[in-house]
């Protein structure tokens, strides 16, 4: 019985026993009807993959409550963010928050617990300050891009710091959201 080969990147052999059986094709998955058969240079990338991202992830990849990291991003934040959100995340506008101004458009929001940003998960906080955001330009002023000027950790610091500005009712309700979100994934 012959067994269709499908290459998930790459070049497949339909009949890989008429070029001798021999498996040389490095960087590619195989899969033979349902089976992962992996080669052994795939094998050896993946962990090396693995091994750098756990350590890149253990090193900066994360948001703690440490103060350490709270005051780096308390530093990153004033020099980057307090200008539209506020020193303290109190927002653009902290006396009229959901008032439009003259352009018709929302001002920037509070990051404190008066805001909205707690009801979001981590994934999509990183991404907005990482890749910027738009929501509706008629509504609403474009949120920059940082990913150009700020490094993942002082990403995650900032958000750190922004996360010590809530009660711990809102930090906690905010861990839920994240860790549901996650798991749909």
């Amino acid at each position: 019985m012959r067994r269709r080969a499908i290459v998930v990147e790459g070049v497949a052999l339909d009949n890989p026993q008429a070029h001798g059986g021999d498996r040389f094709w490095y960087n590619k998955v195989l899969l033979y009807e349902g089976e992962w058969q992996l080669n052994c240079m795939t094998r050896r990338w993946i962990w090396l993959a693995l091994i750098v991202l756990s350590a890149a992830c253990g090193s900066s990849g994360s948001i703690s409550d440490s103060p350490e990291q709270i005051a780096q991003g308390r530093q990153i934040y004033a020099q980057h963010c307090a200008e539209c959100h506020g020193a303290n995340g109190e927002g653009q506008r902290p006396e009229a928050p959901l008032e439009r101004d003259e352009t018709g458009r929302y001002p920037a929001p509070p990051h404190d617990g008066t805001g909205h940003t707690w009801h979001h998960d981590d994934d999509l906080l990183f991404q907005i300050v990482r890749d910027g955001g738009t929501g509706d330009p008629a509504n609403f002023y474009d949120m920059p891009a940082f990913g150009d000027k700020l490094s993942e950790a002082d990403i995650y610091a900032v958000l750190a710091f922004i996360k010590s500005l809530w009660t711990d009712e809102l930090r906690a309700y905010q861990r839920q959201v994240t860790e549901q979100v996650r798991s749909d994934e």
